[in-house]
């Protein structure tokens, strides 16, 4: 990095070469961990935006005094144990059980029950 006349010239190409690995390693590390933490995210808003939207249907199909249908949604990331579900005036509807993420390892799941309750259950690795 100095020379003989200690004037600075700038880093030798090795010096480089072993920045940037130290940069790629960390990089590299870091990656898989960082892609399933936006995957975890992902599913939790996912599960909230549906446990809302369930919620707010009950709630129209009891103050209306009809039924609302609902229709689960369909991806290769959401598990569902029905493809839809109807909301009775009386609130009360089938259980349904949704999970949000990889089929493996869902990271978030919807639990509806025989008398209308919304259950949002979420787990962050």
């Amino acid at each position: 990095m100095t020379s003989a006349t200690g004037k600075h010239r700038g880093f030798t190409l090795v010096e480089l070469c072993f920045a940037l690995t130290i940069i790629g390693l960390i990089v590299g590390l870091g990656w898989p961990s960082l892609r399933s933490l936006t995957t975890s995210m992902k599913a939790q808003a996912e599960a909230t935006a549906f446990a809302q939207q369930l919620q707010t249907l009950r709630e129209q199909a009891v103050l209306a005094g009809l039924q609302q249908r609902v229709l689960i949604p369909f991806s290769d990331t959401i598990q569902s144990s029905a493809r839809e579900t109807m909301f009775l005036p009386d609130g009360t509807t089938q259980p349904v059980h949704v999970a949000f993420g990889m089929p493996s390892s869902p990271q978030a799941s919807v639990d509806l029950d025989a008398t209308g309750r919304v259950r949002l259950r979420t787990q962050l690795r």
